[in-house]
């Protein structure tokens, strides 16, 4: 999913959408571009390859994606550099239950779409419609 990073006119990011991830995170290279990182040495963090080594926490993130904008603070951070590795493309993130629990979410699969629909009388008011 391109992911423009603070403004949504700076170049996008390629983050991926991912229903089984608890929480939106970001790679350490992307969030240092934007914001302050530092050790969180208090989360650990386990996936299917094991657990993560490195943790860290980003200061303020927004992921603007589709129409939508997701304020984030002390979002979490660690290296992804094995899946771009894998996949042959630069990923900077997930996109994950924080933010997809708070959509209605649309897959084109036959022309590769997909459309958000945000309700702000439902659930957590985190999101924000872009301009």
């Amino acid at each position: 999913m391109p992911t423009a990073l603070n403004k949504p006119a700076n170049p996008p990011k390629l983050f991926i959408l991912d229903t089984g991830s608890f929480t939106t995170t970001i790679s350490p290279e992307a969030a240092r571009e934007i914001t302050k990182l530092r050790n969180d040495d208090s989360m650990t963090i386990h996936g299917v390859s094991g657990k993560v080594d490195k943790v860290y926490s980003a200061d303020n993130v927004t992921f603007y994606f589709g129409s939508l904008a997701q304020v984030g603070r002390d979002v979490v951070s660690f290296d992804v550099s094995k899946i771009s590795k894998d996949t042959g493309l630069e990923i900077s993130g997930f996109i994950g239950a924080t933010t997809l629990s708070q959509v209605a979410m649309h897959i084109d699969y036959r022309d590769g779409l997909v459309k958000f629909d945000y309700d702000p009388s439902r659930g957590y008011k985190r999101m924000l419609p872009t301009q």
